[in-house]
């Protein structure tokens, strides 16, 4: 007789399942249209501003810059996959050292995350030339760029380097063409050749 019972009792509890605790009582299925999610489809972006700039950058290239005139440049077909960019003013740097014939010349800006170049394409950097200090009117121009060092560290910190890219003088802006950015500081710089 126990059997009988439940078996009542569950057929009871099917037929009004929102009494039971069962939930909502059963509907037809509805199927609804989603909208695909994500993000709008990339044009040609050009954003500037004050301290900061950001875009979603893809194929069709586009280009990034401060109120100090440093710029960087995605030319289309430079970049395979969107990415966001962002571009600040950066944070204090010793990255020349005048004491072995370096010294900088504008501001310090740091465009993150790493981003590289499709094979064979560049990007260009570039600020506006000013006139060289005292003694570096003959010396070459270089792009520094700060690069996360890999390896095992005593500490969490993360540990970077500078790396110099040749750079030259283009209608009155220091200018280099680069294959890929760090994800950290960049500065223009003097270095002199003796």
């Amino acid at each position: 007789m126990p059997r009988v019972f439940s078996v009542l009792f569950f057929a009871s509890c099917l037929a009004s399942a929102p009494s039971c605790g069962g939930g909502a009582a059963l509907t037809e299925p509805t199927t609804t249209r989603a909208e695909p999610a994500g993000p709008p489809p990339v044009t040609v972006v050009n954003a500037r501003g004050e301290h900061e700039a950001s875009g979603r950058f893809g194929s069709p290239g586009g280009s990034l810059e401060l109120a100090s005139g440093f710029r960087v440049e995605f030319p289309a077909g430079a970049l395979r996959d969107e990415v966001e960019l962002h571009l600040t003013d950066g944070s204090e740097a010793r990255v020349f050292h005048p004491e072995e014939g370096e010294t900088a010349v504008g501001p310090i800006a740091e465009l993150v995350p790493f981003v590289a170049a499709v094979d064979g394409r560049t990007f260009r950097v570039s600020v506006p030339a000013t006139r060289p200090p005292t003694g570096f009117e003959e010396a070459e121009a270089v792009l520094g760029m700060e690069e996360e060092v890999r390896g095992r560290t005593m500490s969490e910190a993360t540990r970077t380097r500078w790396q110099y890219h040749n750079a030259s003088l283009v209608d009155g802006r220091y200018v280099s063409e680069v294959a890929y950015f760090g994800g950290q500081r960049l500065q223009f710089g003097l270095t002199r050749t003796e």
